[in-house]
């Protein structure tokens, strides 16, 4: 039997935002990345997301650009030119190349056809500010979607190489 303590914080489906985008930094993403199967977590087993400590566990660190602990969470942009902007910023902190992946939010899904859980940041750290690591500031997470364990291939719509 699981534990919960805090309502289900992911999005609903119904409103999901047309696409979501991600920016993969290839040799510097923690996030797997295979063109065969898509997006899987750094993070190995799972955890209870309807458990208040453990959902702030995993969001505080992942949030937390210091932590090395591999995540439970892809991190996406629900904002196009927001994604872009952060491809951008690390390709002039000195990455070579990033990758701009737009994503059909709608087929981020199980093998069963069950929506993955996704969860819109802002909203999240509205609700329970906490969640928010005392050393990022709410603006530096708008627009920021996690995604829980993995977006499949059949996802990602368009792959488009940034380069300096």
């Amino acid at each position: 039997m699981s534990f919960s303590d805090i309502e289900d914080l992911s999005m609903d489906p119904r409103y999901y935002p047309k696409y979501l985008y991600r920016v993969h930094i290839p040799g510097v993403s923690i996030t797997d990345w295979d063109k065969k199967i898509g997006f899987r977590c750094g993070a190995s087993g799972n955890f209870n997301m309807c458990s208040r400590s453990e959902l702030s566990g995993a969001i505080r660190s992942h949030l937390d650009w210091s932590c090395t602990k591999p995540s439970y969470l892809i991190s996406t942009f629900d904002d196009e030119d927001r994604a872009l902007d952060w491809a951008w910023g690390r390709i002039d902190g000195g990455a070579k190349t990033a990758q701009l992946m737009t994503i059909d939010p709608d087929d981020i899904v199980s093998r069963r056809g069950t929506p993955n859980p996704i969860f819109d940041v802002s909203f999240v750290v509205r609700r329970y500010p906490d969640m928010l690591p005392h050393r990022v500031k709410e603006a530096w997470v708008q627009d920021e979607v996690v995604v829980l364990y993995k977006i499949p291939i059949g996802a990602v719509r368009k792959i488009e190489k940034i380069t300096a």
